[in-house]
């Protein structure tokens, strides 16, 4: 007889939290739905930066819908046009982020290709999802700071930036460090003591 690691105690004395103990770990994943609530049926467009929600979900502008041209300009499918703030510019307003970065004794000569690659950046992922962002960049005299909207840029663009400048910075790994449920921080460098 085969005997696995556990088979020596009985299905009814194995508890709920030896199974948690030993089980895989596995985070759960929020869905859409879950973080911004259920789909709205009105068009919506942000007063900041004119992004526009309709089939549910946020779009770079209103001008790509198709409905547009062929319906009254104030009510499209009888449906109402609100004018509201996107979940990305209300985190702005609230000085919110899921992703901070910082990088830590960047040399002089490299400082203003590293400022590019992330505006650059910024703007790519702003294009395909307007609620992804780079919306701060701070700077002191050893630290730049990157804050983000999304978590997952955040991580995209410190491996972007390990991967352009892998000698200038440091041979130290990344460090992801994972706050509260969703918010991300990156420390590429090492910190000056």
């Amino acid at each position: 007889m085969i005997m696995s690691r556990s088979s020596h105690i009985s299905p009814a004395k194995k508890s709920k939290k030896q199974v948690e103990i030993f089980g895989p770990r596995r985070f759960s994943q929020r869905t859409g739905k879950q973080e911004f609530g259920a789909g709205k049926k009105e068009y919506l467009i942000c007063k900041d930066c004119q992004a526009a929600y309709y089939d549910k979900s946020w779009h770079e502008s209103l001008a790509d819908y198709k409905h547009l041209k062929e319906n009254p300009p104030r009510r499209i499918d009888k449906k109402k046009i609100n004018f509201v703030l996107c979940p990305a510019c209300q985190m702005i307003k609230n000085n919110q982020y899921e992703g901070i970065i910082f990088v830590y004794n960047t040399p002089e000569k490299i400082k203003k290709e590293l400022m590019n690659l992330v505006e650059n950046m910024g703007k790519t992922a702003r294009s395909i999802d307007p609620l992804d962002r780079v919306f701060k960049i701070k700077e002191t005299k050893n630290i730049i700071e990157i804050w983000t909207t999304e978590n997952q840029l955040a991580k995209k663009i410190a491996n972007k930036i390990k991967s352009t400048f892998p000698n200038q910075l440091g041979d130290e790994k990344i460090k992801f460090n994972y706050e509260e449920s969703d918010v991300i921080r990156v420390e590429i460098g090492k910190p000056q003591k």
